[in-house]
């Protein structure tokens, strides 16, 4: 069985630059994920549905936590783009992108 891919496109609005000191955190099907910061980062899955989740840890609090569950076929890969809202303490978006 060939494995499938999601990759995971994070950015920011750029007037919110205090954001650049503060790495998203990504689970896949409640798993931590390593990632390098802000940006494109890609992960190998099994075919099937997956649970996504981002959320921002900021000082004493979690900003834009946002969740998202998509099907990844056998060799398919599968883009999700994830931004904070403009109000930093509303939820995020996390969608499949078009």
């Amino acid at each position: 069985m060939q494995q499938g891919t999601i990759k995971i496109h994070t950015k920011f609005f750029i007037l919110y630059w205090m954001l650049f000191f503060f790495k998203p955190n990504i689970s896949i099907d409640g798993g931590p994920v390593e990632k390098p910061g802000w940006g494109d980062s890609t992960h190998v899955v099994e075919p099937g549905s997956h649970t996504v989740n981002v959320k921002v840890p900021y000082i004493f609090y979690t900003l834009g936590k946002a969740t998202e569950t998509v099907n990844v076929g056998e060799g398919e890969t599968v883009t999700l783009n994830y931004r904070p809202q403009y109000v930093l303490f509303l939820r995020g978006k996390l969608k499949v992108a078009k």
